[in-house]
């Protein structure tokens, strides 16, 4: 009945059965985006556009409007109500996050109050333990240099705008730097630049400078598709993939002061983690994962590999770094890529009083002592509401 080019999310039937809203985002792993309903002949009307996120749906007990929990921008979740021919209303406010569930026949709600701090720990160079660098309440995905000075992260907060801000940090608490607005992807090895960009749709790629000067936008004229940017070791070139019209991806070499494109690997690979010294990448197959020389030659497949997260590449190339274990108590271990022997490098540590129910995007400096990572904590209290209109 409906595609969409992002995802859909929260479908729910109304109650005569015949008509389906939903949530359509138009970025992926980003929850912005308008409030749709669909008939069963596939006629679509868009009742909300444009929301800064959304998170919860259900239609109202009479199946005339649909009940949303939706944020503005800079705002919280709140409960709104919408229909065709209707204008947007804000029918609860609430200071904090309320998240729709359901509504009863009889017209009642229930709802969640949520709170969902996403905070930044990290163990800095030199540190006995883990500490907490955390910026306002949402730190995500924080990226270490490889000295273990600095770290980038996404700040999501209220306060980041409708973009986001890249925002950088040293890791012994200084105060942070917002670069800009976007979400982070990658810092140069030699820390003078930060890859970032920006959640539209395409996506809108930009090169920071982590010292004095402006943000600059970066395009390449010959793609069609970016699927994925990284910086090369020599910090001096940028990793870019894609495709051209008509073509299959591939990735190429473009340096950071011109958007001219040299190809690197063969068709139909889109991303890869580069080997510290630049003349390899590691990429995901169907049939596992495998080094490709950029040079050309034949790859070679990274034995006892399986399907293990891997985190980066060890300083000499020799091994990869990959996480293991459970979700709140990984460990990072070390596989050979010539044998595939597998041995424990750490254990990532936590913070006490600190409830966590899950932790992510764990990164890690040359010296794998030196490390942070998001740590996700999650509440929630349930009611019923009754009486709005």
């Amino acid at each position: 009945l409906y595609r969409s080019g992002g995802y859909l999310s929260d479908l729910r039937v109304s109650p005569e059965g015949d008509r389906i809203a939903f949530f359509d985002h138009s970025i992926r792993y980003d929850d912005r985006g308008s409030v749709v309903v669909v008939d069963a002949a596939g006629r679509a009307t868009t009742i909300a556009a444009d929301l800064w996120g959304l998170e919860g749906l259900a239609w109202d007990a009479d199946g005339r409007s649909v009940l949303f929990s939706g944020a503005d921008i800079g705002g919280d979740y709140q409960v709104h109500r919408a229909g065709t021919g209707r204008a947007t209303r804000l029918v609860l406010p609430s200071p904090g996050t309320l998240t729709l569930q359901d509504v009863a026949r009889d017209g009642r709600w229930l709802v969640t109050r949520d709170d969902q701090p996403l905070r930044m720990l990290v163990h800095p160079p030199g540190s006995a333990g883990i500490q907490d660098r955390s910026w306002l309440d949402n730190s995500l995905n924080p990226i270490m240099s490889a000295d273990g000075q600095l770290v980038v992260f996404t700040d999501q907060s209220i306060l980041a705008g409708p973009q986001y801000a890249v925002t950088v940090r040293k890791t012994d608490g200084t105060p942070v730097v917002r670069l800009g607005a976007g979400s982070s992807l990658a810092i140069s090895r030699d820390r003078r630049w930060v890859l970032g960009f920006l959640p539209t749709a395409p996506r809108q790629y930009l090169l920071f400078p982590t010292g004095a000067g402006e943000p600059r936008r970066l395009v390449w004229a010959g793609l069609e598709t970016v699927t994925f940017v990284d910086f090369f070791p020599d910090s001096r070139s940028l990793f870019v993939c894609g495709n051209e019209p008509g073509k299959a991806a591939r990735c190429y070499r473009s340096p950071l002061d011109a958007a001219s494109l040299q190809p690197v690997t063969p068709d139909s690979i889109d991303r890869g983690l580069l080997r510290p010294d630049g003349l390899a990448v590691l990429v995901g197959r169907s049939d596992g994962r495998w080094v490709y020389p950029l040079s050309g030659g034949a790859p070679r497949m990274v034995p006892g590999l399986d399907s293990a997260p891997v985190v980066r590449w060890s300083p000499d190339g020799a091994a990869l770094w990959v996480r293991s274990g459970a979700a709140l108590s990984p460990r990072i271990d070390r596989i050979d890529v010539a044998t595939g022997r597998r041995t424990p490098l750490l254990t990532i540590e936590k913070l006490a009083g600190v409830p966590v129910f899950r932790i992510s995007s764990i990164t890690l400096a040359d010296d794998p002592r030196v490390y942070a990572y998001s740590a996700w904590s999650y509440s929630s209290r349930l009611y019923t509401v009754r009486g709005v209109h």
